[in-house]
């Protein structure tokens, strides 16, 4: 992770960008170019992770901790998963039409131990970590989505922060780093004569559970302020900033609320309505 004054220093590069241009910063090399534009192109995820030094001027309220909860919850239910092929330049955070916000698969995710999730894209993670196993899976709660709105953000839907997983049922504070879960195929808790494979990917592994490892809770990344209700054509670029300060701070309050990165330890499919369970 960068250090609190590079942030801010890259954070403070991005507000004069705004004022004389648009600021491209490759992901990669760093090298940047000034373009004139009627939207913002935010700076790219290495240069725009947020740190409490930067962004907690810019909170409105602080949300509730919701540790307790999550010792009495025992398991989740997959809402939707997603995700988003490789788009050439609208999958790097340079380009004009790029987007955090993944596409829902209402059949469901194929996920390996060597690639992650199947047909998903990540630059950072591919270009910059080299696609790290690490990062193969990210999962998000759908308790946040309540903070968000209370903070101003109603327009704010599932896959916008850029999730595979969106988890309901459990506080953001369920998973933990190290901790394995288990995601239980809903057809498995149907009755034999169901009809549900029918709605079920066709894969080797379908008769298994996948087991997910959390290794890292996610950064607020300035990419999420490319979103079209943060980066508005409506918006002055005053207003843009402020809006990216607020999104990126009420992420940062507490471990998890931005979402938290998976390796995968047993591959298969995951599907809405699958149960998510401790190992």
């Amino acid at each position: 992770m960068l250090r609190p004054t590079l942030i801010c220093w890259c954070f403070w590069i991005a507000v004069a960008s705004v004022l004389i241009g648009t600021c491209r910063i490759d992901g990669v090399s760093g090298a940047a170019s000034f373009l004139p534009s009627s939207r913002v192109d935010w700076l790219s995820e290495n240069c725009w992770t947020a740190s409490s030094s930067c962004s907690t001027s810019f909170v409105r309220q602080s949300p509730t901790s919701r540790t307790e909860d999550a010792t009495t919850i025992t398991a989740g239910t997959v809402l939707r998963t997603a995700c988003r092929k490789y788009q050439k330049e609208h999958s790097k955070p340079s380009g004009r039409q790029y987007t955090t916000r993944k596409n829902a698969q209402s059949k469901g995710i194929r996920i390996t131990t060597t690639h992650g999730v199947q047909d998903d894209y990540n630059h950072y993670r591919t270009v910059a970590l080299q696609s790290t196993p690490d990062r193969a899976v990210s999962l998000w709660t759908t308790d946040v989505m309540a903070v968000l709105q209370a903070h101003g953000f109603a327009q704010v839907e599932l896959g916008d922060l850029g999730e595979n997983i969106s988890v309901d049922g459990v506080p953001y504070s369920f998973f933990k780093v190290g901790q394995q879960y288990t995601f239980i195929m809903a057809s498995s808790s149907l009755s034999s004569s169901s009809s549900s494979s029918a709605t079920t990917l066709e894969n080797s592994d379908n008769d298994k559970n996948v087991i997910l490892e959390i290794t890292e809770r996610m950064e607020p990344c300035g990419n999420l302020c490319k979103l079209p209700y943060i980066n508005a054509d409506h918006l002055q670029p005053k207003e843009r900033i402020q809006k990216c300060q607020e999104l990126l701070a009420v992420l940062d309050q507490q471990e998890g609320m931005r979402g938290w990165y998976a390796k995968v330890i047993q591959e298969g499919t995951i599907q809405p309505g699958d149960i998510v369970k401790k190992v």
